[in-house]
């Protein structure tokens, strides 16, 4: 079962608990402006100068933030929901390809076929994804483990090594390619400081650490013995040489303090986005925090190479620490950059005392973005945009901006000619009493240490949200919903005046827009009715020619009202190969009355004089017989000379580009466990807690990682 099945599930349960729990008090799932938290405007960071600084700093957010849950006199305040549900909702990760300011999407290779490549949203910045192609090999992750099969020619289609990985299963691994080698990026299996996974007799505890079970430790023991991080929040990089692609080798592995946030490579050094959300006992005195045990409180790394050597040390110095104007808790966001060509290379690496939010980079700079959303689901209405050059030893703090509203993705966000694109929602489209949304588009540029706000576009489609954006060089496209579904064209080129140029309302709605050429716009998302009802999968050809008068060319509904795809919410998901008009989409289709269908990665030829034509499909569903036989895990599509791939967990594919329904070769994948058989294989462990209040504090003491999962709450699956 696929771990997003499993987190539905999970959740469900966890509303039924809570539900039927009276001594909860009382539990708000809403998530609203919070107009008493402290805002001074300041979007700036700040840089912490001496150790005694950093611990000051430390101490002050882990005061505020019992506080904030405790109360002056120390007595718990409120229980929310999220205190077992992971913290406010995550922005959706998404990515694209672009035309004039965006994507690679294929590869002719010298003296070699042509092949696509992961669909990313700039060119010359490259994004993960769990599979990825050279052209001639398909490298893959099945679990944690990487796999390499041979692909071309299709006529020797085999799976040739295979390379365990320190990672859990189900963790969200993912891949680079670049040239001889493979970049893994797993997680490996979590342990929190008050989870006794498994208790055994006598009061012992099996912390996976020893080979014998030994003594349960409170958290404080376990933090002097350890450190602050201790066995949880960890991610793993392996650099794996595969110049010989049937006798792989680990050149080099990290361990890094931190969960995966994001990543991108650019030029062969690869920037990773980590997150640690301290895990802080409410019986540890931060009094007892000094400069003589900080190193347990700051993330740490360890690398260990080919030839048996090994380093280990502070992943970011007190010294590259920034924390921001106004106070945003005790999270720490670290950028730790990579130079892959170069594995012994010293790494680069700074962070900033607060929460990942969105991730975007362009070739010369990374952008991130702190939401600030507080311990209970409250958030600010403006967004705190930090700018950090990218140079070959690593992210170097620019300058930091704020902007009013939301993201709703990465696609959100743009640079060009050194100026910052920003789409953003205000208020609520689907509040009780009103609707309160607008929408926004902001220019900004750097002046100084400041993202500067030069122009802007505000109060956009009153009572609705963004559902995509896309900027493309000098033109910028966003699609906002609520019942019918306007097309914006906007005109940026003078940074000082940007301005809707046109404007096209059709019924649905766009997730994703794809520039298909320099005229024209292919968009997936939902078919709708003239009543705001959302139907099946969309595909949808818009001219663009003309920025005036946007024009809707045609539509090709996918499915029933149940159909999805994960390219809805990953573009990673798209394949689409230009110089034979192709499109890769992978699909689970249900019927017009919901009824299951089929899962498939369908193939569309696409183009504006001949509109969308469905090519035929491969099936994604598992040969072997079973009770529920339907593959839930991720599937794509890949182009390799004259052959399409349907490459997932269970099995590679191989078809010809004029009749992808007529599979040629095929190979299954041994040891993946991604097919749903109608069974929970696994178990919730809820943590061993002192009350309903907990024992510990973490994260934020004014505003919650968004979308990160709380290292304290201690939940395991």
């Amino acid at each position: 079962m696929c771990r997003q099945g499993r987190m539905v599930w999970i959740g469900a349960v966890l509303l039924a608990l809570l539900a039927g729990c009276g001594n909860l008090g009382w539990i708000d799932l809403t998530f609203q402006p919070n107009a008493d938290r402290k805002d001074s405007g300041e979007a700036n960071l700040r840089r912490i100068n001496s150790a005694e600084g950093w611990i000051e700093f430390f101490r002050d957010q882990i005061n505020a933030r019992r506080e904030q849950l405790y109360g002056r006199d120390g007595d718990f305040l409120i229980l929310e929901a999220d205190l077992f549900l992971g913290g406010a909702p995550a922005p959706v990760a998404q990515t694209a390809p672009a035309a004039d300011g965006g994507a690679v999407s294929d590869d002719s290779g010298v003296g070699g076929p042509g092949f696509s490549n992961t669909n990313v949203q700039e060119i010359g910045v490259d994004e993960a994804d769990v599979v990825k192609t050279d052209g001639q090999y398909i490298y893959m992750l099945v679990g944690s483990e990487l796999r390499i099969i041979q692909a071309y020619p299709a006529s020797e289609l085999q799976e040739l090594a295979s390379v365990p990985l320190d990672g859990s299963s189900w963790s969200n691994s993912q891949l680079y390619l670049n040239a001889d080698r493979v970049i893994a990026i797993t997680q490996p299996q979590q342990v929190y400081l008050d989870d006794p996974i498994i208790l055994l007799g006598g009061g012992a505890v099996d912390d996976g650490r020893e080979d014998e079970p030994r003594a349960i430790q409170s958290p404080v023991e376990l933090i002097e013995e350890y450190g602050l991080y201790y066995e949880h929040q960890k991610t793993n990089v392996a650099v794996i040489d595969v110049s010989d692609a049937a006798m792989p080798v680990i050149e080099a592995q990290w361990t890094l303090d931190g969960y995966y946030v994001d990543s991108r490579m650019i030029d062969g050094v690869l920037h990773i986005v980590l997150n640690q959300s301290p895990y802080i006992p409410f019986d540890l005195e931060p009094a007892t925090i000094t400069t003589d045990n900080i190193e347990k409180f700051i993330p740490a790394y360890g690398v260990s190479f080919a030839d048996g050597s090994q380093d280990s040390g502070t992943l970011v110095s007190w010294g590259d620490f920034y924390r921001p104007a106004d106070p945003d808790g005790y999270n720490i966001t670290s950028v730790v950059s990579i130079d892959t060509t170069n594995p012994r290379a010293e790494f680069g690496s700074v962070a900033i005392m607060a929460d990942p939010g969105t991730v975007y980079a362009s070739t010369t700079a990374l952008y991130l973005t702190d939401p600030d959303y507080d311990y209970f689901g409250d958030w600010r209405e403006t967004l705190d945009i930090h700018k950090f050059a990218l140079t070959k030893g690593g992210a170097v703090y620019s300058a930091s901006g704020s902007v009013e509203g939301r993201l709703v993705n990465q696609f959100a966000l743009g640079e060009y000619q050194d100026h910052l694109r920003v789409a953003t929602t205000t208020g609520w489209p689907w509040a009780w009493d009103a609707q309160t949304s607008t929408n926004n588009v902001f220019v900004l540029a750097t002046d100084g240490d400041t993202l500067k706000t030069v122009g802007s576009i505000t109060g956009l489609a009153p009572g609705e949200q963004i559902y995509s954006a896309r900027f493309l060089g000098e033109r910028g496209f966003m699609v906002t919903f609520r019942q019918i579904d306007p097309l914006f064209a906007l005109d940026l080129s003078n940074p000082a005046d940007p301005r809707v140029a046109g404007e096209l309302k059709i019924t649905g709605f766009s997730e994703y827009i794809h520039p298909l050429d320099e005229d024209h716009l292919l968009t997936l998302g939902r078919a709708g009715t003239d009543e705001g009802f959302i139907e099946g999968l969309q595909l949808s050809i818009f001219d663009v020619s003309d920025l005036s008068n946007p024009q809707l060319v045609t539509t090709k509904q996918i499915g029933g009202p149940g159909t999805y795809s994960e390219a809805e919410y990953n573009h990673k998901a798209i394949t689409f190969y230009p110089q034979e008009n192709l499109l890769a989409l992978p699909v689970q289709i249900y019927g017009d009355f919901w009824e299951y269908e089929t899962s498939a990665v369908q193939v569309y030829h696409v183009t504006p004089q001949d509109g969308i034509t469905l090519r035929g499909q491969i099936s994604t569903e598992p040969n072997a017989a079973a009770e529920y036989p339907s593959y839930w895990g991720w599937s794509r599509g890949l182009f390799i000379d004259d052959r399409v791939y349907a490459v997932t967990e269970i099995s590679v594919q191989a078809a010809s580009l004029d009749n992808p329904g007529d599979v040629t070769q095929s190979i299954e994948i041994e040891g993946s466990s991604s097919v749903f058989d109608g069974g929970f294989d696994d178990i919730i462990v809820l943590p061993a807690g002192e009350d309903d209040a907990g024992s510990s504090d973490s994260g934020s003491s004014e505003g919650g990682s968004a979308g990160e999962t709380d290292a304290s709450e201690g939940i395991e699956i």
